[in-house]
């Protein structure tokens, strides 16, 4: 785990990196595909990203996870990318392509369908941006709800399912824990005392979502928190 002073000086140093592996991998290839998390803490990092050269039109962007509300919700996480990031990119750069998850809110089966498309586009996933929540979830992958147990179950197939949250809005959209470990670089961005406490203690046998991540050594997890 790399720790910095405070959250400024960690959104420096993640933006900057996030900016490497875009430029050396559009070196080798077409595009580029990104999964950002929701919440707050992601807000400063993504308003640095905007400011910041990239080619934007070879990106793919997209996310992690998101409750089951319209764009126009303050819970919708495609609604904060927008706010934090594609609007604050500069109008004379091309915008990136983004893939909403949440297309039919109220329609579960049809908004399933439909983002098969939606993952057709986005290919091989590079750079996956997770964060975690003080009940020691990451996506929208929770403790004591049997779904989100399912989607980080090794043998988990689907990339998409839907999940119960502990409080409102319940109703999630999340990519499973074996599809987001294929992306080639897995950054974990966390702030606060309580959260180091939780992936420091590293419980072997806890039902704690992301213990699923930090005992699976089978992916290239990057950690970074500050205070």
């Amino acid at each position: 785990m790399q720790e910095f002073e405070n959250k400024e000086a960690l959104e420096i140093v993640l933006s900057n990196r996030i900016a490497s592996i875009i430029k050396r991998n559009l070196q080798k290839q077409d595009h580029v595909s990104i999964l950002f998390s929701g919440g707050s803490t992601p807000k400063g990092l993504l308003n640095r990203l905007a400011s910041m050269p990239l080619d934007w039109q070879r990106l793919k962007i997209s996310l992690v996870d998101d409750r089951m509300v319209a764009v126009d919700s303050p819970f919708s996480n495609a609604g904060m990318i927008q706010r934090e990031l594609l609007e604050r990119i500069p109008s004379i750069e091309p915008s990136p392509t983004f893939v909403p998850l949440v297309l039919f809110p109220s329609n579960f089966e049809q908004n399933l369908n439909d983002l098969n498309k939606g993952l057709e586009l986005l290919g091989n996933i590079d750079i996956v941006l997770l964060g975690m929540g003080l009940d020691g979830h990451f996506a929208s992958l929770f403790p004591q709800d049997n779904a989100s147990y399912q989607g980080l179950s090794h043998s988990y197939e689907a990339p998409l399912l839907y999940t119960k949250a502990p409080a409102f809005p319940e109703d999630r959209i999340t990519f499973s824990w074996p599809f987001l470990k294929t992306a080639k670089h897995l950054l974990l961005h966390v702030t606060g005392a309580p959260k180091k406490e939780i992936i420091q203690q590293n419980h072997q046998d806890s039902n704690l979502p992301i213990q699923t991540l930090l005992n699976d050594h089978q992916n290239n997890l990057e950690i970074v928190w500050a205070p």
